[in-house]
């Protein structure tokens, strides 16, 4: 799959890989990785809101899951949320 994001098989209850999903890889955004005084393309800022965007609905999608490697709070809800609200308003001025 072509882009910045990698398939992923999750293990299941009997031991086998799940459905596959898509995870973004932990790099740094690259908005927030431009070199000063210089203003990020509009695909860096695109895959900046994707990847808020990925980053909202895992947390979001955690709290309804049983079986979770760490719970999220509302506070990291809110704050995953916030950063993609600058994200699209970022895509928005461009």
């Amino acid at each position: 799959m072509p882009g910045p994001y990698e398939e992923t098989a999750p293990a299941v209850a009997g031991g086998g890989p799940g459905p596959p999903t898509l995870r973004a890889p932990a790099t740094a955004s690259p908005v927030a990785s431009a070199a000063p005084g210089t203003s990020p393309s509009r695909d860096d800022t695109i895959e900046e809101v994707l990847t808020s965007f990925y980053d909202y609905a895992r947390v979001r999608g955690s709290r309804d899951r049983i079986l979770t490697t760490r719970p999220h709070s509302p506070r990291d809800e809110q704050r995953a949320f916030d950063a993609l609200h600058r994200a699209m308003t970022r895509l928005r001025t461009r």
